[in-house]
């Protein structure tokens, strides 16, 4: 017998959660931001655009900077 799809999904999203240390509800929150979830989305695009580990390095270095002070 085949499991609920959706119960496969909701068992995939708490081990994510725990994994990460949030709560499940966390990833049912309206987003602050109308933008929040696209700009996400692009981020994650663009990120599986980038080929170097190098490329991938100085992108998070600069993720990082912008997150402390909100300069690069």
């Amino acid at each position: 017998m085949t499991e609920d799809p959706d119960a496969q999904i909701r068992a995939r999203l708490r081990m994510i959660a725990e994994t990460l240390n949030l709560p499940t509800e966390y990833f049912y929150i309206e987003p602050t931001t109308p933008g929040s979830v696209a700009d996400a989305n692009e981020c994650l695009r663009l990120w599986s655009r980038i080929r170097t580990p190098e490329g991938r390095r100085r992108a998070l270095e600069i993720l990082r900077a912008l997150g402390d002070d909100g300069e690069p």
